[in-house]
């Protein structure tokens, strides 16, 4: 079921390959986690719902891994801490311990080189490709922004010391790419 769902030929950036490089991450930073394998099971499930057209990603995604792990019998308690995690998923805003260790772990993508970033964000164009490219830039343009004007992307110490300055690289330069797409696209 997983890979069947991650497999969607619409996905080009949620997709298995996603998933794999989040644990592969997660695999340095296992050292800060409270409960690791609930973040593992939070990190297999949190895009296994995507359709860039919907807002309720994260809802459906949480109703799947209820009726997964409730029929194979997983205390509740973990599945409510679970479900949490992947709903945290949708801001991108906590500061909880295990919750903010998902979350940069998520976001570790914009942290990483700028040929690997770029390949990241044009893998999200094209799961965008309905969107025409003026109300793409400017949702994009947004979406960073909202990332840069935080005092710090990662919320954890060491991933911080790992991602932050070139996450902030990244978006910087992403912006002013998007800003010059909006300006010609205004002065047209």
């Amino acid at each position: 079921m997983l890979c069947k769902s991650y497999g969607h030929q619409d996905r080009y950036y949620h997709h298995l390959q996603h998933v794999l490089d989040c644990l592969k991450v997660f695999s340095s930073f296992r050292f800060l986690a409270e409960r690791p394998a609930e973040i593992k099971l939070a990190l297999w499930f949190h895009d296994i719902v995507y359709d860039s057209q919907r807002q309720d990603n994260e809802v459906r995604s949480v109703l799947l891994l209820r009726d997964v792990l409730t029929r194979v019998n997983v205390a509740i308690d973990i599945v409510q801490r679970i479900e949490t995690m992947i709903m945290a998923t949708k801001s991108h805003a906590c500061t909880d311990g295990d919750i903010s260790l998902l979350l940069d772990v998520d976001l570790s993508i914009l942290g990483m080189s700028p040929f690997k970033f770029q390949r990241y964000d044009r893998a999200i164009r094209l799961e965008y490709a309905w969107l025409a490219d003026h109300p793409y830039a400017v949702a994009r343009l947004h979406v960073l922004q909202t990332f840069l004007n935080r005092p710090s992307i990662y919320q954890n110490l060491a991933v911080r010391h790992c991602f932050e300055q070139q996450a902030r690289q990244n978006i910087q330069d992403k912006i002013q790419s998007l800003k010059e797409q909006v300006a010609d696209n205004v002065s047209c």
